[in-house]
């Protein structure tokens, strides 16, 4: 069956779709927000600050070596867990800074101050600083090498 071209209508201008109202909280800019970076050379200068370091990492990975005085909060946990992190500037860590970009760029999205820490705790490691590993609140007990 074929309609008749009278019967067309014209769509709405604008297009109802293109006016709606935003109906998500979550940013759709992450890809445009930048997040300052420093290494891990300067983040041993800092530690001695009292900063807020944030491991995005896994919990196994997280045992095994950790900057001290990092506070783990796997990637995956960071929406629900936001509401857990002090109101002052977060630096955030992973093994290699991928996770903890990610991380960063959410949280700078959504209000907080982050800079990324380039080269993250595998990085720390080869460097020679000092690490904790085992459970976290074990201990200096459990602390890797300090330039032995």
């Amino acid at each position: 069956m074929k309609w008749p071209l009278s019967r067309c209508q014209p769509l709405p201008r604008p297009f109802p779709i293109w006016t709606a109202p935003k109906t998500s909280d979550r940013p759709t800019n992450l890809s445009r927000v930048e997040i300052p970076e420093i290494g891990v050379a300067e983040l041993a200068t800092l530690l001695s600050d009292d900063i807020a370091l944030i491991d995005v990492r896994e919990p196994d990975e997280y045992v095994e070596a950790r900057v001290p005085g990092a506070v783990l909060i796997p990637l995956a946990t960071i929406p629900e867990r936001a509401r857990e992190l002090p109101d002052q500037h977060l630096y955030m860590i992973c093994a290699v800074g991928g996770r903890s970009l990610k991380a960063a760029e959410y949280l700078t999205a959504h209000g907080w101050a982050c800079t990324n820490v380039a080269g993250g705790t595998n990085e720390w490691v080869e460097a020679g600083y000092p690490y904790d590993s085992g459970p976290a609140g074990s201990g200096p007990a459990d602390t890797g090498p300090a330039g032995d």
